[in-house]
C-alpha cells in the first residue's frame, strides 16, 4: 500500500497550485489539509492533528 502524498493532494483537489506547492514543506502541506478539512467539515484541529496523512486524506 502507497502511502498519500500530500502534495498531490492539494493540487488535484484544488486546494493549492502547483507553484505554492513548490515552496511548501511536508509539515506545511499537512497543516493545510488539517485547516481545510477544519473549515469544510468542522471537526476540530486537535482531534485532525492525532490522525495519519491516509486518514486525512480520506476526510477531504
Amino acid at each position: 500500500v502507497r502511502a498519500v502524498n500530500l502534495s498531490d493532494l492539494l493540487r488535484e483537489t484544488g486546494i493549492r497550485k502547483p507553484a505554492e506547492l513548490a515552496t511548501m514543506s511536508d509539515e506545511d502541506n499537512r497543516n493545510t489539509l488539517i485547516e481545510e478539512i477544519h473549515h469544510r467539515r468542522n471537526l476540530d484541529i486537535p482531534e485532525l492533528q492525532g490522525k495519519s496523512n491516509d486518514e486525512l486524506a480520506k476526510l477531504i
